[in-house]
Parts: C-alpha cells; structure tokens; sequence
C-alpha cells in the first residue's frame, strides 16, 4: 500500500465536458477536492461527439496503445485521448469508440426522445475498454472508484474474469450509487457477448434480475465497498422496494460495507460573489450584501416575462429534470392553491410530456404569477436560483440533490421534502421551536402537505428581518466537498489498508 491512495474515477459523465445530471456534478468537482486532500487521482469517461477536442486541448494518450474489444462476434478499436480537469491538474483519460458515443445524445436520443437501443452493449463495452486501459495502467493505481451501473461492470470484470491478473489483482473496488432507480437492465444474452461467466446471469446469479441481466446489481455484489450520496438514501435503500427497486435486499445484505457520504457542492461555480453569469450582468452579491439579489429577481422576472407588479410577491423557484422521481405532478395538482397565497412561480427545466403540459397549462391560466421554459442554459439556471426567494424541491426519493445545496449558497430558501438528502442538508425552521433551522421540510408525499409547508414559509416572509436571517443562516453553511472528500479518503484507506 502506497501512504497516498491511487485511485482511478471512473463516470459516464462528467462536467464541463458532459452533463446530463447530478453525476457530471459530482464527477467534475469530487476529484478536484479529493486531489487537494492528498489522493493521486486520475478519471476515465467516453469522448462523446459533443466534446470538443481542440477546446479542451485532448491528445492521444501516449501511455495508453489502442485496443481490440471483442463485443459478441465483432471487435471494435477504442482509442484513448488525455486531458484535464478544468482548472486542475487533474487527469483525464477518455475512451474513443465512435460506434458508441459518436452520436448526439448521452444516454438518449435527442431526436426520438427515448434511451438508445444499445446502451447495454455501449457501457459495458466502455467498461471492457477500461478494464484494457487498466491491464495497460493498473500497477498505477490502488482503488477503481466506479460511479452507477454505467461504471458497475468492472467490479465484475476484476473479479470474476480478471482476478489474477498481474496488473490488476491487487485493486480494491468502490462502487457508488447516485441512484438507485437507474440499473441498467438488460438482456441476459449481454452477459455472454462481454464475455461475463455464465454463472454470474444463471437464475440467483450475481448479475440475474428477474429474467434480465442488471449491471447495477452485478457491481454491489462484486464491489469491495459500495457507498451512495446520503446516509437517509443509504437507509431509505435497504428499507423498502420503493427505494432500493429490488436491490433492497443486496444492499442490506452488505451491512457495514455498505454506507452513505452526503455529497458537496462545487460552490465555486456556485458562489453569488464569484459567478460568471452574475458578474455579466453586474449583479454579483454576498451574505452580508444581498442588495444585488433583488436585481436578479428583477432580470429574471423580466426574461421570464412575469409582470412588474409581481416583483412584490415571494418567487419561487423550481430547475430540474421534471421527471416522475422529481413529484412536480403532485404539486401541480396544488401549484393554483400555492400561487393563491401570493407567490409567483419561475420553473426552468425539460422532462416529462405529461409534467411540461401541467406547468405549461398553469402558465396559460395564470401569466401574471407563473412562467416556465422547457430548456436549460447554465446561465439562466444560476439567474433563477439566484433571482428566486424560494427553491421547491418535491421528490418521490431524492438520493442527494445539489440543487438545494447551491440555493441556500445563494440565500434562497429550500422547500423540500425530507427524503434521502434531502432530508440531511436542510433542517426545517420553526420560529417558535427550532429557529436554528434554515428552510421548511415536509414529509408526506402529499399536495396538502406542500401547501402547508408554503404558507409558512410565506408567514416568516412577511417578516423581513426575520427572512433576511434566515437567508443568511443558510448562506452560512458548508456543503463544499472538503468536507466529503475526507470521508472518501478514510474510505480509500480503508479498502487499501
């Protein structure tokens, strides 16, 4: 064992270079902090079409030759190109197969709007080409950090194909889980084209889900640890099928090996004083001057088209993916009740066919309080979460979520409901029996119990300075990663100790 843990990260995306959710988050900013906590860090992800080499100043890896990876009866080349992190000197490594991520879109296909046909041949043929970069490289490392079921096959791979290798039999394996509801489920005739053992998809197999081969399933039972991105969530999976979709019963079966390290925030991307996107339109701002803040709530009202008149109600804020595990159907049944206690209502996101018509048909009938927009640009998500006076969070099950995180950095009060990280970031305000508290938390999955938790948030609204408090006790807290990666440094250590 090396003093300093050498880790290879491993992700299907990651920020700047390609995002699709919270996991790019994660991703981009973790191996930044774990980097400047001591650990020798060094990430893999596919180079997607959409990456721009020359921007990012990719090149052929020179300690990395080509590979042949056998798929079934074919061989495809993957190549592999170096870079770094943004602002770090943090390494890069990226896995070239255009037959695979050649295309638009990450996951999905932007055109027809549904998961690509292939998903389960392109990431388990990323994580074969991995594993071809590690027989290469793996005397380089002490721990394969593999993040969700796009990653969850080389724990499989070390251990059941690869096991004595030379370069690879000393790696310990971390798996972790940024959602559970995300599997990758597939046929079980996948297993045989990877060239997997066929005990591992046989009925009880480590890989065999109810007749289809899971990935995600196949990684918590091969990985040495497996950890996800709360202590609830980590709870809340191992308690029930409706969070842990099957895996409930793998996951309770790991005990102490199993374990949840809430997730930080990269706040300086999120920070009011520093972000880009303020500082363009002149309207950066701090805990201790918030006077600016208003100015973004003016600007954004303005893109939105809302009313000037509607400046003097509290806006509430929502930007997200409006898919079913987000529960903004449920509010939707109650957004007439909520906009009635004299809110506004700015929602900035794209999902759910069904979710976008709601928000759509509520815009139509209430213009003067509501307004959406179904995209998403970086530059209006940091408007609206610094131009809002609340962010409304309502999830059937929320693993972590960042996007609390960056709200209260921005001294917009949260409104969300207490599961999963949800419930360990934001601990609920009661002005007469925990005034310590800096948003409003409720628990049922429930229209009625959104509208109950807004009308108090709208009750201390009305009180400025006791508003004002409570935006600044948010502003005060520290969700950055140096936090968290201490605990992934204690967990490297322990797997390699």
């Amino acid at each position: 064992m090396t003093e300093t843990p050498r880790v290879l990260f491993v992700s299907s995306e990651v920020s700047p270079f390609a995002k699709v959710g919270g996991l790019a988050d994660v991703s981009g900013a973790l191996p930044k902090a774990l980097s400047k906590a001591g650990v020798s860090i060094e990430l893999a992800m596919p180079l997607y079409r959409s990456i721009d080499r020359e921007k990012w100043d990719l090149r052929i890896s020179e300690s990395c030759r080509p590979r042949m990876i056998r798929v079934g009866p074919r061989f495809v080349l993957a190549t592999y190109w170096e870079g770094h992190l943004p602002n770090s000197d943090v390494p890069v490594f990226f896995v070239d197969v255009p037959e695979w991520f050649g295309r638009d879109g990450v996951y999905d296909d932007p055109h027809e709007k549904r998961a690509w046909w292939d998903n389960g041949e392109r990431f388990g043929g990323f994580c074969l080409a991995v594993l071809a970069m590690l027989e290469q490289r793996g005397d380089r490392y002490d721990v394969v950090h593999a993040n969700d079921y796009q990653a969850a096959l080389l724990p499989v791979f070390l251990r059941a194909t690869h096991l004595y290798h030379p370069n690879l039999r000393h790696l310990k394996t971390l798996l972790t889980l940024h959602n559970v509801g995300y599997q990758g489920q597939f046929p079980l005739a996948l297993g045989e084209a990877l060239g997997l053992p066929p005990w591992t998809t046989e009925p009880y197999g480590a890989l065999e889900f109810f007749g289809s081969l899971n990935m995600l399933k196949g990684g918590c039972v091969y990985a040495d640890k497996i950890n996800t991105v709360s202590e609830t969530y980590a709870r809340e999976t191992t308690s029930s099928w409706i969070f842990g979709f099957g895996l409930e019963g793998v996951l309770s079966g790991r005990g102490e090996d199993y374990l949840g390290i809430v997730n930080g925030a990269d706040l300086e991307r999120w920070n009011p004083l520093n972000d880009p996107f303020l500082k363009a339109l002149d309207t950066t701002f701090s805990r201790d001057d918030l006077g600016k803040k208003f100015e973004c709530k003016r600007i954004m009202h303005e893109r939105f088209g809302l009313p000037p008149e509607a400046l003097e109600r509290p806006t509430i804020g929502i930007v997200s993916r409006l898919e079913y595990q987000k529960g903004y159907d449920m509010f939707l049944e109650v957004a007439d009740n909520v906009l009635d206690l004299d809110f506004n209502l700015v929602v900035l996101g794209l999902g759910r066919p069904e979710t976008e018509e709601g928000f759509r048909s509520l815009s139509w009938r209430r213009p003067d309080r509501a307004a959406v927009a179904f995209e998403f640009f970086p530059e209006l998500a940091h408007l609206v979460m610094a131009g809002s006076d609340l962010f409304l969070m309502t999830p059937r099950y929320e693993p972590c979520g960042l996007n609390q995180i960056y709200a209260l950095a921005y001294g917009t009060v949260p409104v969300v409901r207490a599961t999963g990280g949800l419930a360990d970031t934001v601990k609920d305000y009661d002005a007469a029996n925990a005034p310590d508290g800096w948003g409003f938390v409720f628990h049922d999955f429930s229209g009625e119990a959104i509208v109950w938790a807004m009308q108090r948030a709208r009750g201390v609204f009305a009180n400025s300075d006791e508003w004002r408090n409570l935006m600044q006790r948010g502003m005060d807290l520290d969700f950055s990663w140096d936090r968290a990666s201490r605990r992934y440094l204690s967990l490297y250590r322990s797997l390699v100790s």
